[in-house]
């Protein structure tokens, strides 16, 4: 898929048209689509693992060490922003 749509410049529907009928030649249409739709199955369960992980962990971590920094500085006396135009 990398290389289809890097180096030939296909776009991603392109290149999975392109892997389903070279497929298609050597294993037959039915097997053919069946392979592409596992390959698809397992590249969305990829991106939704991500995109669970992303919305699971690293956001509330960042959320909570932004929250700590910001009361470290408000505790210590600083403006707590960083920036202001107050003088």
């Amino acid at each position: 898929m990398k290389i289809l749509r890097e180096k030939r410049n296909l776009s991603r529907g392109k290149a999975i048209l392109f892997g389903l009928k070279s497929r298609s030649r050597s294993i037959g249409m039915a097997r053919s689509l069946a392979k592409t739709c596992s390959i698809l199955a397992v590249d969305s369960a990829r991106t939704v693992a991500g995109l669970t992980l992303r919305l699971a962990i690293f956001y509330p971590i960042s959320f909570l060490r932004r929250t700590i920094r910001f009361l470290r500085r408000c505790l210590s006396g600083g403006s707590g922003e960083s920036g202001s135009l107050a003088t």
